[in-house]
């Protein structure tokens, strides 16, 4: 029987954007049940659309890692992306794209992730909205 694994299922549905989105938004709701109880199925696909774009800002473009930061988005926090350490490691031009990921887990220390996480109250899905606000 062949078995086709979660990264080559992204792979594939890589060239049809709606079906990349699909697939993170049913991932999401199936892992990320108790962040998203009661948040309304439209704001949950802007939060998606928002970490891919965050991304993409970041050079990932292949599906899979395109997923997989959404999913630390939902794991970690929002704006994980912030935090001095984690930045340099996605805007560091010396590591591929494919490789920045791995390098997050592999090269962030442990102190850093904890800092994510203590600021994660203030945390937001929308940044930019903190502007319109003041």
């Amino acid at each position: 029987m062949l078995t086709i694994t979660r990264a080559q299922q992204l792979a594939m549905l890589g060239a049809d954007e709606r079906l990349l989105r699909n697939s993170i938004q049913k991932r999401v709701k199936e892992d990320y049940q108790q962040i998203i109880q009661g948040v309304p199925d439209d704001l949950v696909k802007l939060m998606i659309n928002h970490g891919i774009d965050v991304a993409r800002k970041f050079g990932l473009s292949s599906p899979v890692d395109i997923a997989g930061f959404v999913y630390i988005m939902f794991e970690v926090g929002p704006e994980f992306y912030r935090q001095p350490q984690i930045r340099m490691v996605l805007e560091n031009p010396s590591i591929p794209p494919s490789n920045k990921l791995q390098k997050l887990f592999t090269d962030v220390s442990p102190e850093s992730w904890q800092q994510v996480v203590a600021v994660l109250p203030k945390l937001t899905w929308f940044p930019e909205l903190r502007k319109m606000e003041k």
